[in-house]
Parts: C-alpha cells; structure tokens; sequence
C-alpha cells in the first residue's frame, strides 16, 4: 500500500482503471458534486473499483439465479397443469368409448 500510496502501480493497476477514466477526481483536494459533504465522507476513503465490481456481479448473479428458480417453479407448475389436463381427457375418452 505504501508503493500504491506513492504513485507505484500495483500488481493489478492494468486491470484498474485509471482514476481519471473511472470518472473520480484527479486529486485528493478536488470535490464534486456527487460525493457529498459532512464529516462521514470526508474520514471515509474512495470506494474500491475491484469490490464495487464484485458486488455488481454478486447482484448480476443473484438476479440470474431468482430468474432461472421463477422459472424453472413456472416450468414444474405447468407440468403439473399439463398432467392433470391429459389425466382428464384420459378419462372423458374412456367415459366416451363406454357409451
């Protein structure tokens, strides 16, 4: 953190982006408008890209999942329709074929 903290890029700075291209301030003095004021953000340091990215796929992938369980539930739901369906009609043609 030392050499990171003194300008020296880190074993995984070429898979970060830069803070200029990640759209936060060049340095330490600059302010926008989107990180607030008060004494909570100022003691508080920048949020990590790598665990902000992380997060964003922990979202991504627990969306995925409640997706493919709504659907595979839809999925076992109409299979349980469809079986009673064709026991019913089993039984008209029979009902049917008495006659």
């Amino acid at each position: 953190r030392a050499r990171a903290a003194a300008g020296f890029p880190g074993p995984s700075a070429a898979r970060r982006p830069s803070a200029s291209s990640a759209g936060l301030a060049s340095s330490p003095g600059d302010v926008t408008a989107q990180e607030g004021s008060g004494p909570e953000m100022e003691s508080s340091p920048p949020p990590d890209p790598e665990v902000a990215a992380q997060a964003h796929y922990k979202a991504i992938a627990e969306a995925e999942f409640e997706r493919w369980r709504m659907t595979k539930a839809a999925e076992e739901e109409a299979r349980k329709v469809l079986d009673e369906f064709r026991k019913q009609r089993a039984l008209a043609e029979k009902r049917k074929l008495k006659k």
